[in-house]
């Protein structure tokens, strides 16, 4: 799965990056690859197991909502 988002961004960035570097975009060929990699990041850490943010979130704050909101 993880391999298949790297082809896939590999082939966003022959298809979007490319011209944007060839017409000189640097802020935009940044974003792009910006935004690429922390789709990367994500992708990987959900392959991974890693809990993201949000769960630790939840699992931290939901004993307070339940005993609250019985």
């Amino acid at each position: 799965m993880f391999l298949m988002l790297i082809i896939i961004s590999v082939i966003i960035i022959l298809v979007e990056g490319l011209p944007l570097a060839r017409k000189k975009q640097r802020k935009e060929f940044y974003t792009l690859i910006s935004l690429l990699t922390i789709a990367l990041t994500l992708g990987l850490v959900q392959q991974i197991g890693i809990p993201t943010p949000i769960e630790l979130l939840e699992d931290l704050l939901y004993p307070f909502g339940k005993a609250i909101f019985r």
